[in-house]
């Protein structure tokens, strides 16, 4: 299980809202995960709305883009990836190992009227940006109503008398 570590730079209202996250994933992580698919770290992220798209932000150090999977599941952005365990030499001794490593996977509903069309990604320098267009709002228009008689026509019949 993930330690659970406060960082002293963020207030602390915002750290015991993360830590409260963190928690209740690794609960959901323990009723959902299946012993071939263990999931052993998540990628902090950051979600801001621009004016044409959403960017959404993964923190990725040490993981190599062809080790990351992006995927369209119903609603969700699925972001699944491995980073590499460190080699370790035969007479290496560790003192510190603080940087996770193994597989992860973030789950990301998409904005309301999104289909996934016109998503795209780029890694660099350790971060991974997902682009996601701002869903196009359905404007306002006049529905025609077709059948039956036309208001305007009336029909009389005149008779000779």
């Amino acid at each position: 299980m993930p330690r659970l570590l406060l960082t002293p730079a963020l207030p602390v209202g915002r750290q015991l809202r993360r830590l409260r996250h963190e928690m209740l994933e690794n609960v959901f992580d323990a009723l959902t995960t299946t012993e071939a698919t263990p999931r052993t770290w998540l990628p902090a992220s950051n979600l801001i709305q621009r004016k044409e798209a959403y960017e959404l932000q993964l923190a990725l150090p040490g993981v190599p883009k062809e080790h990351v999977q992006l995927a369209i599941e119903g609603e969700l952005l699925v972001i699944r990836g491995e980073r590499p365990a460190p080699e370790a030499g035969e007479h290496d001794r560790w003192w510190m190992a603080e940087i996770p490593s193994g597989t992860f996977e973030r789950r990301f509903r998409l904005p309301e009227g999104m289909t996934g069309e016109g998503i795209s990604a780029r890694h660099e320098d350790g971060l991974l940006r997902i682009t996601l267009p701002v869903a196009t709002t359905p404007t306002a228009r006049v529905i025609p109503i077709e059948g039956g008689t036309p208001a305007t026509a009336v029909v009389t019949e005149v008779v000779d008398a």
